[in-house]
């Protein structure tokens, strides 16, 4: 199991660099199209090496996969914030796709947890629009052929988009508690444990997006971050994983590591593929990083966290 999230995870990165999609999809994932009867006999390690051959001559890292300018806007922020710093050149794209619907959903979210959460209409249109928007991209369409293959997921799109919608935003209870939390509320917005009840903590709070969002309404006090190891190169401005500490609402997160400059579909499909062909501890390479991504269930048929992890 832990070879294939290995295996698919370059995958995701070649398919997320939007101005190759067409190409890659016929370079790399051939062997999945059913209508590819040709590459339909290539081997599964051919595939490992072609997409290994993308990512090398494309040179495709966290930036190239999710970004199309070049350069870093340098902002002196009243902390010297090196993340704000990176991500504040991000700020238009946020408004575009998926970027923009995953914004709106965040808004709606309560950080507290321990509240019964109350679904209206309006929730589940956002939740739609957003799993929409966001199975248009070619991650999302990569991971849907690879689980099919597996047998993991329905091979009929629509039941696909279904399930992802499910597997993020049913509701479901932490620690006794019922129908309060979701994965994609833990994992994108983030929650509160504890207010009101003696020391509290911020639990979940993976997203850059959100980082950005709040730190924006001065909900986020940044205290600080800590460099991942890069293969064979330093440090620099260009540094899309971060390991932080910050507080959210006067509420501590004293690690949280994040992931700058990806798309929300990069991480769905990653944090899914995890899910249901990984394990607990899923290393891989993302660009220059050696990258533990972590993924802990609630049963067997939910996310009860996922994130990463710089491998030092």
């Amino acid at each position: 199991m832990q070879q294939r999230v290995e295996e698919v995870v370059p995958l995701l990165v070649a398919a997320k660099q939007q101005q190759r999609v067409e190409e890659a999809v016929v370079l790399v994932f051939g062997p999945l199209l059913p209508s590819s009867t040709t590459l339909c006999a290539v081997a599964d390690l051919q595939v490992q090496q072609q997409s290994k051959r993308v990512c090398e001559t494309e040179q495709l890292d966290l930036l190239a996969v999710a970004l199309s300018s070049t350069g870093v806007a340098r902002r002196a922020s009243k902390d010297g914030c090196v993340l704000c710093a990176r991500i504040e050149r991000e700020e238009g794209r946020i408004s575009d796709g998926g970027w923009q619907t995953v914004g709106e959903k965040k808004r709606h979210g309560r950080p507290q947890q321990g509240y019964k959460e109350v679904v209206t209409q309006q929730d589940k249109h956002e939740e739609i629009a957003f799993v929409d928007e966001i199975a248009r991209t070619a991650p999302i369409k990569y991971l849907h052929r690879y689980l099919v293959q597996k047998g993991a997921v329905p091979q009929d799109y629509e039941d696909f988009k279904r399930m992802l919608t499910s597997l993020w935003f049913d509701l479901y209870g932490r620690g006794g508690n019922s129908s309060f939390s979701s994965a994609f509320e833990h994992v994108f917005v983030g929650e509160i444990k504890g207010r009101g009840q003696g020391e509290s903590e911020v639990s979940g709070f993976h997203n850059w997006i959100q980082f950005y969002l709040e730190e924006d309404k001065e909900n986020v006090d940044y205290q600080g971050y800590i460099f991942p190891r890069r293969r064979g190169e330093s440090p620099d401005s260009e540094i899309q994983l971060l390991t932080v500490q910050f507080e959210w609402h006067g509420v501590l997160k004293s690690v949280s590591s994040t992931l700058i400059g990806v798309s929300p579909e990069f991480e769905v499909a990653l944090y899914t593929l995890c899910f249901f062909v990984g394990g607990e501890d899923n290393r891989v390479d993302i660009g220059p990083y050696s990258v533990n991504v972590k993924c802990y269930r609630l049963g067997n048929n939910k996310i009860g966290s996922a994130f990463p992890i710089a491998e030092n």
